[in-house]
């Protein structure tokens, strides 16, 4: 008896999280990052910046010649900053995410995000737009498109 695999998308999340985890502040980035892999309540967030990543809205698979396909899907990083400068740190976090991610878009490496894509694409920002400020945190949400190419199973 043989049992399915995981779909392609949940190796795109996870190799997501690795690539974020990885995050170390120097001389490429402004932070250490602390990622969850699943969905935390504010107040159950102690380290700053979080990150959690999960799937937003997805096209419908385009099915071609010969038993492939295409999926185009969106990831979300949620991002959450406590600082004495929220909005400059949040924009500071984003550019940390896209930077990480896009390097491994390109790295080449087996597993990496280029191994599992066939494009990605920066999406749009949502922020706080200084809301929480005064109390000394910020927030954002940054889309990554994402499309894979293969056969339909794998997909």
């Amino acid at each position: 008896m043989s049992y399915p695999t995981d779909p392609k998308s949940i190796a795109v999340r996870d190799r997501v999280i690795t690539v974020l985890r990885a995050i170390v502040q120097g001389n490429d980035y402004f932070f250490t990052s602390v990622v969850f892999d699943n969905w935390k309540h504010f107040k159950e967030i102690l380290e700053f910046p979080s990150y959690e990543v999960y799937f937003g809205p997805s096209q419908p698979l385009q099915h071609l010649s010969g038993g492939v396909a295409q999926e185009t899907f969106t990831l979300i990083v949620h991002g959450r900053i406590q600082s004495d400068d929220p909005p400059g740190d949040v924009r500071r976090a984003i550019q940390d995410v896209r930077r990480a991610l896009l390097a491994d878009r390109i790295n080449g490496a087996a597993g990496a995000l280029s191994s599992l894509l066939l494009t990605m694409f920066v999406g749009a920002s949502q922020t706080d737009n200084g809301e929480e400020a005064e109390k000394g945190f910020g927030w954002f949400n940054q889309e990554f498109i994402c499309t894979m190419y293969g056969a339909v199973e794998d997909l």
